[in-house]
């Protein structure tokens, strides 16, 4: 097998660290519409195939990522850090506020909550409630 390029390299580790930061495991990445798992393998392996732009598409898209950062990870150019969107930022918010804030809630509770916020259908339900659930906080607090 030829040596893995820094690029290929690059993309392995930051899919691997982004899939355990989103608690999910190879076979939820393909299912969220990223590469199927034999791709998957494949990339993560390093094989020398050049990874085609769907199949960036889909990766990005499965670890909510831009676009962008998944060229940037095959670049030749300085480690990329992935921008945060407004939404990403806002939902990191709440999710704080679960964590740190939220001493009604059990372990437990917390945990589900957090759960659910990483699921990809759940941020349209986020993005509809957020303000709404982020003004009766503030006037709790």
């Amino acid at each position: 097998m030829a040596e893995m390029s820094a690029g290929r390299a690059r993309l392995a580790v930051a899919m691997n660290d982004r899939r355990l930061e989103l608690n999910l495991r190879w076979a939820d990445v393909s299912e969220r519409g990223g590469p199927t798992g034999t791709t998957l393998r494949a990339l993560r392996r390093g094989d020398p195939t050049e990874v085609a732009p769907l199949t960036r598409a889909r990766i990005a898209r499965a670890l909510e990522w831009d676009r962008k950062y998944v060229d940037a990870l095959l670049g030749d150019g300085p480690l990329p850090v992935p921008a945060e969107s407004a939404e990403d930022a806002a939902l990191r918010d709440v999710m704080y506020i679960i964590r740190h804030e939220s001493p009604q809630l059990t372990d437990h509770e917390r945990e589900i909550a957090l759960a659910w916020l990483r699921r990809p259908e759940a941020r349209e339900r986020v993005r509809a409630e957020l303000t709404e659930a982020v003004l009766a906080l503030a006037r709790q607090g």
